[in-house]
């Protein structure tokens, strides 16, 4: 690599300044070791052995399931590895490989979780570039079962995972087939600024190198929610933490620059980045460092190679959002215009003044007085702006991304759901935000099929609701369709985009969609959205749908894509 500070050049190794790598895998099934190793071995332990390497890995098992921890998949990167491109590892043939503990979380901000359902973080590290791994039990290496890899979310700032995403990593590819999985049918799930990753992947390189996975799921989240792509914001935020450490006198993109930064402590480091990104982005510091344009891996904006066709094509696609995923970006109180726009302004740096006042229009105040409860201290501007969020962050960029890639040939089996529920109610109450209702965050608990701690809801309707969810996800592993599993159809979940006709095609954003909404008061099942007022009967869900004009809203949104930066 070469030894200079250039965004332009190496967008992804900027998002190291805040947070180095991790990757959380979620992958099924099994393998058996030789006789004269499960002579030596503890036959109560799971044990892994790679036949190709020789490596064997001892994990845990509870409750029928088999965990595999801390598996490292590239070398330290502090020191000269710090960056720099991941460098790949191996141990020698015939390491038996302690994976029975979690590994280190990667370089970002310590101290109490950010909110009571996260976890606290603690074992920080740059020695994280590890897997984990789980899988049922007894389930034999040639199983062949579906693999489905996590792609977390975290501001990209805070556990992300973009340079393992530059440089496709072929470690759960290679060798998932010991641990019962099918390398050639991988999953990509990614959450928020996760999807967001898998969408960049997908135009990577122009779409000239493919993708390790074949199929990929994108929740609340798509190249979209990365603004500002080819601004010099990332350089210039670079720049300060490099001067506020003392390792730059009057050229930040030097050779010497870089190889100060690599000597810094890494406590300091990360204190100096996570309490600027903090600053300008508060409160969670979100995007003060994300991927920038390069020329190379980014080859132009997203936006502009989705209508292109210049992105890997044949992966189906699950997209998604949740219904107030913007709710934590504006204040309650506020109650003017101005305060509406500067919830949004203080990430999305290039919007015009007609633009602005066009946002406004499509999101008149009247809308929103409705939900405006005596039990909350929120405002109808709140609401407001917390919509106007949700659309810009998440909403319509999932639905750009996903018409463009149906559009230009990239795959018609699309589908999207809207998260309409949540486990979290009690903890926003006790926190102090029932405004949040069902935010950011929502459906992870219901695709991972898990409680919520801290006071969640995991009443049995949640459950129900979980069940719903995961089980969508695990059909879609298996046959690319969410509604069948094993030949089994249990639900009415439609393709997104049905009018596959030139006409229909020809435009720029959808007329009409049809997706699966998730919980809510008007209950699961599926809803169209059109844009205009439509005619004939609609459901009672589909009717809450068309008070929130996502076809019109969307459209103007994403035609002001090049003021928006993406």
């Amino acid at each position: 690599m070469e030894s200079h500070l250039n965004p332009r050049q190496h967008p992804f190794l900027f998002a190291f300044i805040s947070i180095l790598v991790v990757l959380t895998a979620m992958l099924l099934h099994s393998t058996s070791l030789s006789p004269f190793v499960l002579s030596l071995l503890n036959y109560s332990t799971p044990y892994v052995r790679n036949a190709r390497t020789g490596v064997s890995y001892r994990g845990t098992s509870t409750n029928g399931v088999e965990h595999f921890q801390n598996i490292f998949y590239a070398e330290d990167t502090s020191g000269s590895n710090r960056f720099a491109p991941p460098v790949p590892c191996a141990p020698p043939p015939g390491t038996i490989v302690d994976a029975t503990a979690a590994g280190a979380w990667c370089p970002q901000g310590l101290g109490g979780p950010p909110l009571p359902f996260t976890s606290p973080i603690t074992n920080v590290s740059e020695n994280c570039l590890s897997l984990r791994i789980a899988r049922p039990s007894n389930i034999d290496s040639s199983a062949k079962l579906p693999v489905l890899v996590w792609i977390h979310g975290g501001k990209a700032n805070e556990e992300s995972i973009f340079e393992l995403l530059k440089k496709k990593n072929p470690g759960v590819r290679d060798n998932i087939e010991f641990f019962g999985g099918d390398p050639g049918n991988v999953v990509a799930v990614g959450q928020s600024v996760g999807a967001m990753a898998i969408g960049l992947h997908l135009v990577s390189y122009s779409g000239t190198q493919g993708v390790p996975f074949q199929k990929a799921m994108m929740m609340s989240g798509a190249t979209g929610t990365n603004f500002n792509i080819m601004s010099s914001l990332v350089a210039d935020n670079t720049a300060t933490v490099a001067k506020s450490v003392g390792c730059t006198q009057d050229d930040p993109d030097s050779p010497a620059t870089v190889d100060c930064l690599r000597k810094i402590p890494l406590e300091n480091l990360m204190d100096t980045s996570v309490k600027l990104a903090r600053q300008l982005r508060p409160p969670f510091g979100e995007l003060a460092f994300y991927p920038s344009y390069d020329g190379d891996y980014i080859s132009d904006r997203p936006s502009v190679l989705l209508r292109k066709g210049a992105f890997v094509k044949g992966i189906p696609i699950i997209g998604s959002w949740v219904t107030n995923d913007g709710a934590w970006y504006a204040q309650p109180s506020i109650s003017d215009d101005a305060s509406v726009l500067e919830s949004f302004q203080t990430f999305v740096l290039g919007l015009s003044q007609s633009s602005l006042q066009r946002l406004l229009s499509l999101y008149p105040l009247s809308n929103f007085i409705h939900l405006v409860s005596p039990d909350e201290e929120a405002t109808a501007d709140y609401y407001r702006a917390a919509q106007i969020n949700r659309d810009i962050w998440f909403t319509c960029p999932v639905i750009d991304f996903t018409w463009q890639y149906a559009r230009f040939g990239g795959d018609s089996n699309i589908r999207l759901y809207n998260m309409n529920q949540t486990k979290f109610g009690p903890i926003l109450q006790y926190m102090g935000v029932p405004q949040w209702h069902v935010c950011h965050l929502s459906d992870i608990p219901y695709l991972m099929n898990e409680d919520v701690a801290a006071g969640g809801d995991n009443s049995p309707d949640q459950q129900s609701l979980s069940a719903l969810l995961s089980g969508s996800a695990a059909a879609f592993a298996y046959s690319g369709d969410p509604t069948i599993s094993r030949g089994r159809t249990f639900k009415d979940w439609p393709i997104a985009y049905s009018d596959q006709s030139e006409q229909a095609l020809s435009k720029e954003c959808p007329k009409d969609l049809s997706l699966y909404v998730v919980g809510g008061p008007q209950g699961s099942g599926p809803a169209s959205m059109s844009s205009g007022t439509g005619g004939g009967a609609k459901s009672e869900r589909e009717k809450a749908l068309a008070w929130e004009q996502v076809m019109e809203r969307c459209a103007f949104i994403n035609s002001i894509l090049d003021e928006i930066g993406v």
